[in-house]
Parts: C-alpha cells; sequence; structure tokens
C-alpha cells in the first residue's frame, strides 16, 4: 500500500493540531520544537492541496476540508493505536534477549554490581553485553552477527549458573 509519500507522523500532528488550533500547543503536546510541527503543517497542505488551519485573530480555525477529515483521522490513529497495542509487550521475566551496551570501564563496573543481581530476580534470560568503546580502532564497527558472541571484554549474564566471559 502506498501513501504517495505521506509520513504518518503527519497525521498525528494533524490530529493534534486540529485538537489545540495552535502550532505553540500543538509543539508543546508533541515534544516537539514550533518551527517542527510549522514544517510539519507545510507538508500537511502540500499533500492535502488546502490550508487546512488559517489564523484568525491569535488562533488557528480549521478549513471546512480539515474539519471533514478530523472524524476520519480521529478512527485511522485509534485503529494504528489499536494494531500497535496488539504487538508483543516487552516481558521482563520471561523476555530472551541480549542488550548490548558500550560503556567506559568504571561505569561497567558500577552499573554490573547492582544490575546484575536485579536482573536475576526480574529478568532471568537476559543477557547483558557491556563493554568499553573500541579505543584502538574506532573506525571499526562492532560485529553485528547475533548468532556469535560478541568481542567484548565482559560478557554479564543475569542466570546464576553462567559464568562470566572476560
Amino acid at each position: 500500500m502506498r501513501f504517495k509519500g505521506l509520513d504518518l507522523n503527519l497525521l498525528a500532528a494533524l490530529s493534534v493540531l486540529l485538537e489545540e488550533r495552535s502550532v505553540s500547543g500543538a509543539a508543546a503536546r508533541l515534544h516537539l520544537s514550533q518551527p517542527a510541527i510549522s514544517g510539519a503543517l507545510a507538508r500537511l497542505r502540500g499533500y492535502f492541496g488546502d490550508p487546512l488551519l488559517v489564523m484568525q485573530g491569535k488562533r488557528m480555525i480549521p478549513t471546512a476540508h480539515a474539519q471533514a477529515l478530523q472524524p476520519q483521522l480521529q478512527a485511522v490513529l485509534a485503529q494504528i493505536d489499536k494494531l500497535i497495542a496488539g504487538a508483543a509487550q516487552f516481558d521482563p521475566p520471561t523476555a530472551k534477549r541480549t542488550f548490548r551496551i558500550s560503556l567506559s570501564d568504571y561505569l561497567i563496573t558500577v552499573l554490573a554490581s547492582g544490575l546484575v543481581p536485579r536482573l536475576r530476580s526480574e529478568a532471568p534470560n537476559i543477557l547483558l553485553d557491556l563493554a568499553p568503546p573500541f579505543r584502538r580502532q574506532p573506525h571499526r564497527a562492532r560485529p553485528r552477527d547475533d548468532r556469535s558472541p560478541a568481542y567484548t571484554r565482559r560478557t554479564l549474564r543475569s542466570r546464576p549458573s553462567d559464568r562470566a566471559a572476560v
């Protein structure tokens, strides 16, 4: 399915703009800058071929086209929320995954002492791969093959039976 270049995030911005009727208010609600919301509104205007919101005094008033879009827009966004909510949620007690985090030696030591025991009790199948950034060859990326162990100085496993590789 093609949306002819429409970024679906713009629909969320349009919904908030229509509710707030203010670029500043929409920016605050979406935790974005005013220029970002102004840019989104400009792209939406181009996409729909309509001003969508017009200034009247200090408020923005939705056009007839924007008013007609609003109920459909709310329905579409509700469906997208429903679709996303149905996606698998992260469940620490049953999750089986590795988190690779690049930290300094000091932070590895500080975090490992408190985090690993807590992971053992709350997320027993989580593997932490804590390593300092590559110092000798910063231009080389870390291996991305998840089937083989990462080349790190320390691998901390949250299961008590696992050994830490050094």
